[in-house]
């Protein structure tokens, strides 16, 4: 099956099983999640902003940054307390360093651990061997 995302970079074919089917078009999991979080982008861009941009603008703009950065970090960017004049005031705080430093830290907050499944690596025993020291008696003495 051909995968019907415009923009996969998964090489187009899925599998059946593999794929997502929406109505008579099928995805796979990732470009499907790609296109979910596309639509959020540009909800909550015209939500919290209110700007008066065309879609088609926000559309281009939208998918030239999901091309460059992973569509979570847009959203974290967007759910900042930031100012926006354009949709194209966006890639600014993409390019930020600290706002990359917050969502790596954000997103480290997200990993779930389970302290009991977790391996306990045992430590190796050395061993380690004191060297027979000669004394000036047992030089003399040979």
């Amino acid at each position: 099956m051909k995968c019907r995302y415009k923009h996969c970079k998964l090489g187009g074919e899925v599998d059946r099983e593999d794929a997502i089917k929406i109505g008579n078009a099928y995805y796979h999991k990732e470009c499907r999640r790609e296109i979910e979080h596309k639509k959020e982008i540009e909800r909550l861009y015209y939500e919290k902003f209110k700007l008066k941009e065309s879609f088609a603008k926000v559309r281009g703009a939208i998918n030239k940054y999901v091309s460059e950065y992973p569509t979570d970090y847009i959203l974290h960017i967007l759910n900042q307390d930031i100012k926006l004049n354009s949709i194209y005031g966006v890639s600014y705080y993409l390019c930020d360093s600290r706002f990359q430093k917050r969502y790596e830290k954000d997103k480290a907050k997200l990993v779930e651990f389970d302290i009991d499944k977790a391996e306990i690596e045992k430590p190796s025993s050395i061993a380690y061997n004191k060297p027979k020291t000669q004394l000036w008696g047992d030089i003399i003495c040979q």
